[in-house]
């Protein structure tokens, strides 16, 4: 067991994280191991990545979602 499984598993058990603390910490712990690219590359090349683009392609290209120009904009530059 390396060492960010070690962190992981002892914050989770003591400290009882909810879903999002626990993935947050562990990004965190990750990154400060230098393992931070890692976890990027493989959520760039999930399927959780390829649907959430696909949603945010949707919703900017809706005819019916209410949303600022602001809003319209930044979510053009994400899909691309």
């Amino acid at each position: 067991m390396n060492l960010l499984c070690v962190c992981v598993c002892v914050c989770v058990c003591v400290y009882r994280y909810n879903d999002a603390e626990y993935l947050v910490d562990l990004i965190t712990e990750a990154d400060r191991l230098g393992k931070g690219e890692m976890f990027a590359d493989a959520y760039a090349n999930s399927s959780l990545a390829a649907d959430a683009k696909t949603r945010v392609k949707q919703y900017a290209e809706s005819k019916d979602a209410h949303m600022s120009e602001g809003l319209k904009k930044e979510l053009q530059v994400s899909v691309m």
